[in-house]
This record gives structure tokens, sequence and C-alpha cells, in this order.
């Protein structure tokens, strides 16, 4: 699962997520390669709760009919029932 988080999360950076890049800001991130040992360091929680505020922003869709979209969807669920 951290795996498919920090795929979903690198594309939200890719694509220019303002949420994202303001995470990688806070922490410390200036340049790609800071960028890849930012990703490194994250938990597979981390990014699920990166993911997870992205979507309540909607700075990014995560269509459902897409394998991707329907995986951050089960990620947000899965936290969401932890969370209750």
């Amino acid at each position: 699962m951290r795996q498919l988080a920090e795929e979903l999360v690198r594309g939200l950076y890719a694509a220019g997520d303002p949420l994202v890049r303001e995470k990688l800001r806070e922490g410390g991130c200036r340049k790609q390669i800071s960028a890849a040992r930012w990703f490194k360091d994250r938990s597979s929680g981390q990014l699920k709760a990166i993911l997870y505020q992205a979507a309540q922003k909607s700075h990014t869709p995560f269509p459902r009919s897409h394998a991707r979209g329907d995986a951050v969807h089960g990620a947000i669920n899965e936290r969401d029932h932890l969370e209750m």
C-alpha cells in the first residue's frame, strides 16, 4: 500500500497540487533531489493522510472509474473507518 500511496502523491506533486507542494515545502524540500528523499522518509500513513487531505480539498479529482482512483477511495475509507 505504501508504494501505491507514494506513486499517487508523486503524481499529485508532478501535477502541481498545491497541498502536496505545501507539504513538501514544510518538510524542507526545495529541489527535486530533496523531493526524492522527502518521499523516501514518509510512512505509508503519512502519504495516505496527504492523499486524504488532497481529496478533501478537491485540488485534484480521483476518478473512481480508474483503478488508482478506486485505491485512493479505499485508502480514504479505511482511514475514515479507523478514526471512528
